[in-house]
């Protein structure tokens, strides 16, 4: 993050904490055989509303560390993607367009 002056400020562990939630939820696609009501919430929390909390909640840190740490260990060896060629079909559907020179 950047002040005024344009000197980087590391973030509060609180801005830290509701990043990481918001960044989490943000690719979260469901949990399963999970509810969460806050305490004071009339009733539990759902969508995106329930993973920002529970990613949120340091009491259930564990969860967010073990999603983290999921992300990150896929990101590192999911295997690199290729530039779709224009001239192969990705369905292996044998095609072949009279200006590419095809045989």
């Amino acid at each position: 993050m950047q002040d005024n002056d344009g000197k980087i400020t590391a973030a509060t562990p609180e801005e830290r904490v509701a990043e990481t939630a918001e960044d989490l939820a943000a690719i979260t696609a469901g949990f399963e055989n999970f509810e969460y009501q806050p305490d004071g919430a009339a009733d539990p929390f759902t969508g995106e509303d329930l993973y920002r909390a529970v990613y949120a909640n340091q009491g259930l840190g564990f969860i967010t560390k073990q999603v983290a740490k999921f992300v990150g260990d896929w990101e590192t060896s999911a295997p690199p993607r290729r530039r779709p060629d224009p001239l192969r079909p990705a369905d292996g559907v044998a095609a072949c367009h009279a200006e590419a020179g095809c045989p």
